[in-house]
């Protein structure tokens, strides 16, 4: 009897000590059964089971099986991050997955130039990501995204900076990111010297805009705004080109 069982937990112990030699063959062993490029986009809340299956089909993985198992086992099979995901070269099956719970997914870094109406910035966003320009002038004109600033255009507010975002990122949350970044630069302080100087927000955005379109180097911006300042204390017209525009 007592022969019996070490047999039995011989074979087990055979057994488990196959089976981790398999697994940890299979991660640690590099696979390019793919194109020198090919992406993968994860949707939120898909499972790792679809996730790996579409893997294994692309090539990027010989098998699915036991990269979930492998996922279970350390208890990260519900943590693989949403996004568009990049894989070149050689790469081994845990490398993978680490990459897909670390949310490693591909990154565009956009620099918004200053002076750009909505359109241009559409554009280019369009040309640089994978973002439809009109999606985005559709979300830059939607009144949920225009309430909080009680305006009837986005013009102005869509903060010129860079910004590195998620390709998986939608047009709306882009704007919304944007109007976010004018929210943290527009100080206080700003506000209320506008205030002083009898001038809502959307007044010191639209002189702002029209004192930039006017041209000439950052350094010149100063007179040009006083020289505006002076006429609008004067109740004359401004008299400036970028108006029209």
């Amino acid at each position: 009897m007592l022969i019996r069982v070490f047999l039995a937990a011989g074979v087990l112990l055979f057994g488990a000590l196959s089976v981790a030699g398999y697994l940890f063959g299979f991660l640690w062993t590099p696979y390019h059964g793919h194109s020198p490029v090919t992406e993968i986009e994860i949707r939120k809340g898909e499972s790792l089971a679809s996730i790996t299956q579409e893997l294994a089909g692309k090539g990027v993985i010989s098998q699915w099986r036991p990269l979930v198992l492998w996922a279970q086992l350390r208890g990260v099979d519900k943590k693989v991050q949403p996004g568009l995901y990049r894989f070149e070269g050689v790469v081994t099956p845990a490398a993978v997955l680490a990459r897909l719970v670390d949310g490693r997914s591909v990154h565009y870094k956009v620099t918004v130039p200053e002076g750009l109406t909505v359109r241009q910035i559409a554009d280019l966003f369009e040309r640089e990501s994978r973002v439809s320009s009109a999606k985005f002038v559709a979300a830059a004109n939607s009144p949920v995204l225009r309430a909080p600033l009680a305006v009837d255009s986005l013009e102005g507010y869509l903060f010129p900076a860079t910004y590195k975002l998620p390709a998986v990122t939608t047009e709306e949350q882009i704007v919304a990111t944007m109007l976010a970044t004018f929210e943290r630069r527009f100080t206080p302080e700003m506000e209320a010297r506008g205030r002083d100087i009898g001038m809502t927000r959307h007044q010191v955005v639209t002189l702002a805009s029209i004192i930039e379109k006017e041209g000439g180097p950052h350094d010149e911006w100063a007179m040009v705004s006083a020289v505006f300042h002076n006429r609008l204390k004067r109740g004359m017209r401004l008299q400036s080109d970028p108006t029209v525009i």
